[in-house]
């Protein structure tokens, strides 16, 4: 039986636990576990033995940390393939019926922006091991301990770029429930999900009591199948030796809970040992994993936050930053401007390339971005080398708006699990009705929930058709009864040289705030006073309930009425 096949049924799936803390009395001083691998081979599948005879489902390879980057600082590159090789042939040598997944750690030394590593190193570095282990007989991808949402978005991209074979995906969360660089387990769960991933979940940094609130959170949201991996408890040092407190029958205990609560898969991380494990098959060998539905989630999300579509809620709006207005702002400026947005209740930035730009860096303007705001980040471009750039950047889901004819855009932005968005421009004989009916058989075709699909509508200026703008977002609401896709308007050109422009704007956002319109998109000069009117709109409907949001709009955080 596969891996695949394993989740399919109603039973808890059981990994191994600790392979690095097992190894610790074998290394010697300066020396990595994954090197034993080729120079006590016995010992490490003595550790495989022991959690094999205890009826785990999966034994997972000694090669956390065996990727070319960690290795290097032992003056082991070169050995890269060879240990990583080894470890597989290791693992299978053990299993009896067991599963072999190959174990996926950090790098070891942070990508940029916060290190020095870049995007494509990253994915050059963990290619090169996914081949390795995928070449010796893996049976699954383990990545796991991941405190950046961006070097596990890579790790996975590079798998799937190698191999077609299952990948599970492990962040790490502190006792606070988050991250080291502060990501919370909602944040990280729908960022992870939107790749092609197999199962998704936590591991290692805390104990299984401090881990539940994580599970809890991420059950309540997930539409994967989850993992939890947890330490034996915060290690101590007593008499010079590191000791582990959670007891095997404690760590049993709380793992129930987990499945209990919906988790697919448990095993153990730092400090387990085979003790650890028995208790844990024993107790919850004969549990069911409960069955649940959750409803997607609609929309995108910056590294710490996610913004989603509901019509029932305030428009999300965004502000649109040209190529043309990058360039010729000072990055002073634009800290400025992305502080105003925020301070405005702006969700996200849409950065409106047509052309890649010579010279112009995605990669470190995204980084940017990312150091300086919460705002999501959308993406508008016909570059596709500049697109895979852009996305490969992002610590959160992203956005992508695209022609719905563009094969090879399409293809980068589900590479990288951004949301799918698409381009309609409205002019007079626009059929909105048959614009829909051909987004939603684009759909069928690429395989994409239409609830999850964003629609970008770019409206005409001001006076250029003999149309009712009202009776064109009356359409536009429809359309949406029918297909289920969410709608932005771009106003950039409706109103630029009108008289009262942005006043028109502010009022046309009303009506599409109360008509069910998602989102809309403005340029950055037209923020105070068209998001004026929008709130004062919205402040007299259901989606700002006695006018909060309108009175911190015009008095600040702390005003109210």
């Amino acid at each position: 039986m596969n891996f695949r096949e394993l989740l399919k049924e109603k039973k808890v799936v059981f990994f191994d636990g600790a392979m690095g803390t097992s190894l610790q009395s074998y290394l010697s001083p300066g020396s990595p576990p994954e090197k034993l691998n080729l120079t006590l081979p016995q010992k490490v599948k003595e550790v495989h033995l022991s959690y094999a005879r205890e009826g785990v489902d999966v034994i997972e390879t000694n090669t956390f940390g065996a990727n070319r980057v960690k290795l290097e600082k032992y003056g082991l590159a070169s050995r890269t393939k060879d240990i990583n090789y080894r470890a597989v042939k290791i693992a299978k040598e053990a299993a009896s019926s067991q599963l072999v997944g190959a174990s996926i750690g950090p790098l070891g030394d942070l990508i940029q922006p916060w290190g020095e590593i870049t995007t494509s190193q990253a994915l050059q570095v963990f290619r090169e091991q996914i081949e390795s282990i995928a070449e010796a007989g893996a049976d699954l991808i383990v990545i796991e301990t991941m405190a950046s949402l961006k070097e596990a978005r890579i790790a996975a991209v590079a798998a799937r770029e190698v191999c077609d074979l299952p990948v599970v995906c492990q962040l790490t969360f502190g006792e606070q429930g988050k991250t080291l660089i502060g990501i919370d387990a909602r944040t990280g769960v729908f960022a992870l999900e939107a790749l092609d991933l197999d199962v998704v979940g936590a591991n290692c940094s805390i104990g299984p009591r401090e881990m539940f609130p994580v599970v809890k959170t991420m059950v309540s949201c997930a539409k994967k199948p989850l993992i939890f991996q947890p330490n034996a408890g915060k290690p101590v040092l007593e008499k010079g030796k590191t000791l582990f407190p959670v007891t095997p029958e404690e760590f049993s205990w709380w793992t129930k809970k987990f499945v209990e609560c919906g988790a697919k898969i448990i095993g153990g991380c730092c400090g387990t040992t085979s003790e650890h494990i028995a208790a844990m098959v024993t107790k919850t060998r004969n549990i069911c994993v409960p069955s649940k539905k959750t409803p997607p989630i609609k929309g995108f999300s910056s590294r710490t936050k996610i913004y989603s579509f509901k019509e029932e809620t305030p428009l999300l709006v965004g502000i649109n930053l040209s190529r043309e207005f990058i360039e010729g702002e000072s990055l002073d400026k634009i800290s400025e401007l992305l502080a105003f947005a925020e301070e405005k209740q702006c969700s996200f930035l849409n950065l409106g390339f047509r052309k890649r730009s010579k010279g112009f860096g995605i990669g470190s303007f995204i980084n940017f971005l990312q150091q300086n705001t919460n705002l999501g980040i959308c993406i508008d471009t016909e570059g596709k080398s500049f697109l895979d750039e852009a996305l490969g950047e992002l610590e959160g889901k992203g956005l992508v708006f695209l022609n719905p004819d563009d094969e090879e855009a399409l293809k980068i932005t589900k590479k990288w699990g951004a949301t799918v968005g698409f381009n309609i421009y409205l002019h007079k004989k626009t059929d909105i009705g048959g614009e829909f009916n051909r987004i939603l058989e684009k759909c069928r075709q690429i395989s994409v929930n239409p609830e999850e699909v964003v629609l970008k509508i770019t409206m005409p200026p001001f006076g250029r058709y003999n149309f009712s703008f009202k009776d064109k977002i009356t359409e536009i609401k429809k359309a949406k009864l029918c297909i289920p896709v969410s709608v932005i308007l771009e106003l950039n050109e409706f109103s630029r040289k009108a008289i009262g422009s942005n006043f028109l704007k502010g009022f046309l956002l009303g009506i599409a705030s109360w008509y069910g319109i998602e989102g809309a998109l403005l340029e950055p000069a037209q923020i105070e006073s068209s998001l004026s009117i929008l709130k004062a709109a919205e402040a007299l409907s259901s989606k700002d309930i006695k006018g909060k949001k309108f009175a911190k709009f015009i008095g600040g955080k702390n005003a109210s009425f």
